[in-house]
């Protein structure tokens, strides 16, 4: 199977959702799985214009000239694409949005009825698929509450249906700077684990075992705990610069 890895973070392998990203991915490496991970951070895209060229004077093909025509390949060949954003104002960040737009080269412009059973409009595909891809989530946020994801897994999997994608599920982790503090650190290798099994669940089984997802999305801590050692944590940062 063939998986590309998607980071929208501006943090990059630095980020928190690095962290969760890279041992899922090294638990589907152990099954045979081929893995590439693709740092938007690093790579030269420009935003949509809209102006549509790639789709009716150069079919197929943006009119930047940059790093997206390559990627466009490897998202077009890839079995799983793993979306990995932080969660940025409870939707994804602007690299991933650019990401997402430049991908409108994959595309033919016509209108035509999605045959999911919705009935809504889609764009058909450019390339069409002999076996549909598959599409995974994976997201980290500062906020305690696993709600605040609501928005973004709503996006992707709307982008699943529309473009007959299988969706199959997010990995989310609130409070994911949690996983870099010291008195976290054995619960973060736990959960570092725990990663890496699902990583194997998922190419051998096509799915997250039930009840590991659940302890993947466990919270270590109460809400109330979690404001108070940000707060206590940011009163001091503003204090030091008095």
């Amino acid at each position: 199977m063939n998986i590309l890895a998607i980071n929208g973070s501006p943090h990059g392998n630095l980020g928190n959702t690095d962290l969760i990203l890279q041992p899922l991915l090294r638990g589907m490496e152990s099954t045979g799985a081929k893995t590439e991970t693709i740092y938007l951070n690093k790579i030269n895209i420009k935003h949509c214009i809209g102006c549509f060229n790639c789709w009716f004077k150069t079919p197929g093909k943006c009119i930047h000239h940059d790093d997206m025509a390559p990627l466009l390949e490897k998202k077009r060949s890839a079995d799983l694409i793993i979306y990995a954003t932080p969660l940025y104002v409870f939707s994804t960040t602007g690299l991933m949005k650019v990401f997402l737009d430049r991908g409108i080269p994959n595309l033919m412009p016509f209108f035509e009825e999605n045959s999911d059973g919705s009935k809504l409009t889609k764009h058909p595909e450019r390339y069409p698929r002999t076996a549909p891809q598959k599409m995974l989530l994976v997201s980290s946020c500062g906020f305690p509450e696993e709600k605040h994801f609501a928005p973004l897994i709503q996006t992707f999997k709307h982008a699943a249906e529309e473009n007959g994608t299988e969706y199959i599920g997010e990995i989310l982790k609130p409070a994911a700077w949690l996983l870099k503090e010291e008195d976290m650190c054995e619960k973060a290798n736990a959960y570092y684990a725990d990663l890496y099994t699902a990583g194997k669940y998922l190419i051998t089984q096509g799915k997250i075992d039930a009840e590991l997802l659940k302890k993947l999305h466990q919270s270590w801590l109460s809400d109330h705990e979690i404001r108070a050692m940000v707060n206590k944590e940011f009163h001091s940062m503003l204090n030091d610069k008095r």
